[in-house]
């Protein structure tokens, strides 16, 4: 219905403007127009009733923490990546997210007890926080996010 209504109105308004009025969006209506069919997969349904459950049933918009079994800890800042350690992670075919996600969610990889414990001080006390990480093919590359939190920069240990 509201697609239709969009579709008669818009020769006298623009789309976009129509697609907010109708709070629909505007790649949503293009999609139809183009009379493509949206299927749902079943990883969405889980998702979409996870969300249903977090937001309307406990009337809490800050529940996020069901919704993933990891709990992001701090945040990232500007994420920065060295030549170095761009050239490691393109040569094993990995990404920096997957670094970053482990770092964030206090996964710090392969430091000792104490840098771990140095690390968990850290995000309480708003220090410098470093992980230490190797890629597949087994090159060391370490994250390293600032007191500040204003940024976080993936480096391989001979760029520091």
């Amino acid at each position: 219905m509201r697609y239709e209504f969009i579709d008669k109105e818009k020769a006298n308004h623009p789309v976009k403007l129509l697609c907010r009025m109708m709070r629909v969006g505007a790649s949503a209506y293009y999609r139809y127009a183009r009379g493509a069919t949206y299927r749902e997969t079943t990883a969405q349904k889980i998702c979409r009733e996870k969300v249903r459950v977090c937001f309307y049933e406990h009337r809490r918009r800050r529940k996020l923490e069901t919704l993933n079994e990891s709990k992001v800890l701090f945040p990232l800042g500007n994420v920065y990546l060295t030549i170095g350690a761009r050239e490691a992670l393109e040569e094993s075919n990995q990404t920096a997210n997957a670094f970053l996600s482990r770092h964030q969610c206090g996964d710090y990889g392969d430091i000792c007890e104490d840098d771990k414990r140095e690390n968990e001080l850290s995000v309480k006390e708003g220090f410098r926080i470093l992980s230490s990480y190797k890629t597949s093919q087994g090159v060391k590359i370490w994250v390293i996010t600032e007191a500040d939190r204003s940024s976080t920069t993936l480096l391989l240990p001979n760029e520091y």
